[in-house]
């Protein structure tokens, strides 16, 4: 017998085969009582602006697919700096965060089975590395690196940046854990107990970092370690208006690199060297 959702998750992966091609139709249309939508508010929704021209189109080009219990809705847009920040304040909100196209297929079918309580949503850019052998399952977290010096949390295609600057770290003698978060809301405990464990915690995100997921990590260890907890670094895109350009080309000139992540480790490390000395 099939699994089920299986005609769904099948259905669904086609369409995600041709988000990535950019084939994606600009209609919608209904097959199996799932809806895709393009355009129109589901477009705007995140979208910075400013007077009538500026907007954030410069981290724009990937897609957000949002499950819905009632009318079981999907809704794919395009992904922008402010997805994350907004749907993470969905009430009872389940939030996907794909490091690889390989995950989205696994997302997809874990969506439809397990979220059945209340809306979910995968947001996924266009630039994500190639499928990943690796690939978690249902709402857990993946460990990808283990380190004792400090816990890198890369999420969705940050997960490159994290284990880049892991290794570039591991060569000036700083071993770094490594985090693939997958689901950004609820955040999985075992993730969380063991940053804490870290003296120094950097989160890493292609969205706004006001109010953003490492944000709401932050908060979350600022609770489950009040005394004596780790530092956590928020890295992700600052509250300004961005030149337009390649994201991948603005994502280094923020630092939101592997270089730019090991910097920033760097230089805590050399800090807390200097005031224990």
């Amino acid at each position: 017998a099939r699994p089920r959702n299986a005609n769904r998750v099948t259905f669904l992966k086609s369409i995600i085969a041709d988000q990535v091609r950019g084939h994606l139709a600009g209609d919608a249309y209904h097959r199996d009582g799932i809806h895709q939508g393009i355009g129109q508010a589901c477009h705007c929704i995140g979208r910075t602006r400013a007077g009538r021209h500026q907007h954030h189109t410069a981290l724009a080009g990937g897609a957000r697919i949002t499950f819905c219990r009632m009318g079981r809705t999907l809704l794919v847009a395009h992904q922008n700096v402010l997805d994350m920040v907004l749907l993470s304040k969905v009430p009872d909100m389940t939030l996907f965060a794909p490091s690889n196209y390989a995950e989205v297929a696994q997302m997809l079918g874990d969506a439809l089975d397990l979220c059945t309580e209340g809306p979910a949503a995968i947001r996924f850019p266009k630039t994500m590395p190639p499928a990943d052998e690796q690939t978690g399952s249902g709402l857990s977290a993946r460990k990808v690196r283990s380190g004792t010096d400090v816990c890198i949390i890369g999420v969705g295609k940050m997960l490159g940046a994290a284990r880049g600057a892991a290794e570039r770290l591991a060569e000036q003698g700083i071993e770094a854990t490594v985090w693939d978060p997958r689901v950004v809301k609820p955040l999985d405990a075992e993730m969380l107990s063991d940053a804490a464990g870290h003296r120094l915690v950097v989160t890493v995100e292609d969205g706004l970092r006001d109010g953003g997921i490492g944000a709401s990590i932050a908060d979350t260890l600022s609770k489950l370690a009040p005394v004596d907890g780790p530092t956590v670094r928020v890295l992700g895109v600052p509250s300004v208006y961005l030149a337009h350009g390649k994201p991948d080309a603005i994502l280094h000139r923020l630092g939101l690199d592997a270089d730019g992540v090991a910097d920033e480790v760097q230089a805590w490390v050399g800090s807390a060297s200097g005031r224990s000395g």
